[in-house]
């Protein structure tokens, strides 16, 4: 992703329009299966977090729904 600096950007700096096209293109939750306290992924499966505007400090959510 290029990274121009001639949007217009109202709260950060153009700069970093790069990152939120990548964070639109990529999403920014996930759904997944736990058993036995532990995520049900495949074998070359994993979770990721992919910081494209940093390095800063985040907050990861989790919501656990029962089934």
């Amino acid at each position: 992703m290029p990274k121009r600096v001639d949007f217009h950007h109202q709260y950060d700096t153009p700069a970093d329009a790069a990152g939120h096209v990548k964070a639109a293109l990529i999403g920014h939750s996930l759904t997944l299966i736990v058993a036995g306290g532990k995520p049900l992924l495949g074998g070359s499966q994993s979770i990721l977090f992919c910081e494209f505007d940093g390095p800063r400090g985040r907050k990861v959510a989790v919501k656990v729904i029962a089934g």
